[in-house]
């Protein structure tokens, strides 16, 4: 199959699979554990006594939050119930984390056209392998795209070994049905690069933009959202290459 070919047969999955409509569902509920995320880090700065990393993690929460809900959280860390803010933002990775994982177990039924029962075991298996994999790839890219001050290459280099580590158990387990751990190279190899490239645009293009300062919280948001359903449509877009390349 030449890639014409093959790129053809990709974007009529997409559509027959309305991969755009399952990314959406995904992208929200990954949407929202971004604050849980800064929520860990900001608790564990304070926690160590990192006064200027927890000022730095509070200016991106302020970018995110109402300027109400950022108040609350400073005096909540700043009081005796510091710790119980940290239990309620690993609650709420979690719960965004399982809803993420629902979304791609249906996402990818769908794309690989299997409808086959699955063990509960198997289930849970896959269900935590995949959440601590989704934790560990927001956690990733959110400390090194905002903390991590390194030249563009290592950078570069680094967040494609991660993504392409992390997606591996995510291409591998997901599938209803058996898939070996060569064939699901492409699929892995599309999502990471795909994300690399989407997170270095979305880094040039705030940058440049001044869409944050017009709009505040309602831009950082929409801008946020937006990154997390390009994100999920590559993510789709990957299984669908390994379905494709797999029937042939």
């Amino acid at each position: 199959m030449s890639l014409y070919t093959l790129g053809q047969t990709l974007l009529t999955t997409a559509r027959k699979k309305h991969l755009t409509f399952l990314a959406a569902s995904i992208a929200f509920y990954a949407f929202l554990s971004v604050i849980p995320v800064l929520i860990l880090i900001l608790v564990l700065g304070t926690a160590i006594g990192e006064e200027a990393f927890a000022t730095r993690v509070i200016g991106i929460v302020e970018d995110i939050l109402s300027p109400a809900a950022t108040e609350t959280l400073k005096e909540t860390l700043n009081s005796q119930t510091g710790s119980s803010i940290g239990v309620l933002g690993i609650i709420g990775l979690l719960w965004s984390s399982l809803s993420v994982f629902r979304g791609l177990n249906i996402a990818f039924v769908e794309i690989y056209d299997d409808h086959k029962s699955i063990p509960l075991y198997t289930q849970l298996r896959n269900g935590i392998i995949t959440i601590l994999s989704i934790g560990c790839m927001i956690t990733a890219i959110t400390v090194t795209s905002v903390f991590v001050q390194l030249p563009i290459v290592p950078r570069w280099m680094i967040m494609f070994v991660l993504l392409f580590v992390l997606f591996y158990p995510i291409y591998y387990l997901l599938p209803p049905l058996s898939v070996s751990l060569r064939s699901i190279f492409p699929g892995v190899a599309l999502a990471a690069i795909s994300w690399l490239l989407l997170q270095e645009g979305f880094r040039v293009y705030t940058a440049i933009s001044s869409k944050s300062a017009l709009y505040g919280a309602l831009g950082t948001a929409f801008l946020l959202l937006l990154w997390f359903y390009v994100a999920s449509i590559f993510l789709l877009l990957g299984a669908a290459l390994n379905a494709i390349l797999s029937s042939q």
